[in-house]
């Protein structure tokens, strides 16, 4: 036998279990024997490969496996303030009761689309059969009422339509977290901060759009209680961009966590086990697929946000750049009445009245006319969207060279 043969067959008796042996899995991938796999599924005695899992049902599968989806008491403290709009307007991504943690049921998403239709009644009550009594102009008040409605119609649907799709995703990266901080062993003392920096964040998106509420209420004469309902419901799509934030931080505190881990193996005891190894490996996994977890279930939210920021900036850009040419038009007709009074000035046909008048237009007009300025700084005219953009990028240019030179 030569000495590669020897060498496989010792490895075989090594890695394969006895006969009559198996290996099972629990919902975040930990073998029986305490080996975590790293998503991959455990072989049983008489299976020399994984079997690959059916993907429409993997994830459904990997959360019913575990009977009681038990989440530790910090966990719960650094997801509810996150989870308190969710449950408000039936948006909820799970289910959290006496420390379990379960998909959102039928009737559950039957509620949050019934209550998704009512919004949609609700906006189109608030939007389209009141009065315009803002006094502001009547196409502008169809276009804003036309674009408020698209956005909360269709943020809305997709956001039912995610938590519906993606309900094991969002059960299954809350126990991958949890799993990875088990194999850490982070608790939550390690996590105090997270869930102080939760509520910070919970009561300041609160906040803003409570001023934003009041600003509007009183921005505009006899204005209704329903659109300023309305527009708090905004609140709903920009927490799930905060929730995806905070879930990122997560993860992230969690890989600083595993890196430092493996930069002090040489001085732990357990390295040398190859148990801790696959530990090791299995929790990179873990932190890897909660990621992908989160693109997948976050995606089409923070590209609805996306969108419709791109939309808002390039609305302000455009009434920015109709206000540059309404005030470069006035501005070239001070301009021509300057150069009309010097030429009355200057004619031989004008009398004395009328170069009086002409002179005190001139005095008049070079003592009180200034550009309309920005904070002071910029002049609006023509060139103002070219100043800016030009301010713009010098300063990226000088923010770039402190980080690349």
């Amino acid at each position: 036998m030569s000495r590669l043969d020897r060498c496989d067959s010792t490895a075989s008796q090594k890695t394969d279990p006895p006969k009559g042996q198996q290996r099972f899995c629990n919902a975040s991938g930990v073998s029986s024997d305490g080996h975590l796999m790293g998503g991959g599924g455990c072989l049983s005695s008489d299976q020399t490969k994984p079997t690959p899992p059916d993907k429409t049902n993997h994830n459904e599968s990997e959360v019913d496996a575990q009977q009681n989806n038990i989440i530790e008491p910090y966990l719960e403290s650094i997801l509810r303030p996150l989870n308190i709009i969710q449950n408000v307007f039936f948006c909820a991504k799970y289910r959290i009761k006496d420390h379990v943690i379960k998909p959102i049921s039928r009737l559950y998403s039957a509620v949050s689309v019934i209550f998704y239709f009512l919004i949609k009644v609700y906006l189109y009550s608030s939007i389209f059969l009141t009065q315009n009594i803002s006094g502001v102009d009547d196409f502008e008040y169809f276009f804003l009422n036309i674009y408020h409605f698209v956005i909360f119609s269709i943020g809305g649907l997709i956001n039912v339509v995610v938590n519906i799709k993606q309900k094991y995703n969002n059960v299954l990266y809350v126990l991958k977290i949890q799993n990875v901080h088990r194999i850490l062993k982070l608790d939550e003392r390690c996590y105090n901060r997270t869930i102080i920096s939760n509520w910070v964040c919970v009561l300041a998106i609160n906040c803003f759009h409570i001023i934003w509420t009041f600003i509007y209420f009183f921005a505009f004469d006899d204005i209704d209680i329903l659109n300023i309902m309305s527009g708090y419901m905004c609140i709903r799509f920009d927490f799930n961009g905060i929730y995806a934030t905070r879930c990122l931080r997560l993860i992230t505190e969690s890989l600083k966590n595993w890196r430092r881990d493996l930069q002090m193996c040489a001085y732990t005891i357990d390295s040398r086990d190859e148990s801790y190894w696959d530990a090791m490996f299995g929790c990179f996994i873990d932190i890897t697929e909660v990621f992908q977890l989160i693109e997948k279930t976050f995606e089409p939210m923070y590209t609805l946000l996306t969108c419709s920021s791109l939309t808002w900036v390039i609305k302000n850009l455009l009434i920015i750049t109709f206000l540059c040419v309404e005030c470069e038009k006035y501005y070239s007709a001070i301009k021509q009445v300057e150069s009309t009074c010097s030429q009355m000035i200057t004619s031989e046909r004008s009398s004395v009245n009328q170069r009086r008048f002409c002179k005190n237009i001139l005095r008049v007009q070079g003592a009180t006319f200034n550009k309309l300025r920005v904070c002071g700084l910029f002049a609006v005219d023509a060139s103002f969207p070219l100043r800016v953009i030009a301010f713009i990028t010098t300063y990226i240019i000088v923010l770039l060279q402190f980080v690349f030179l």
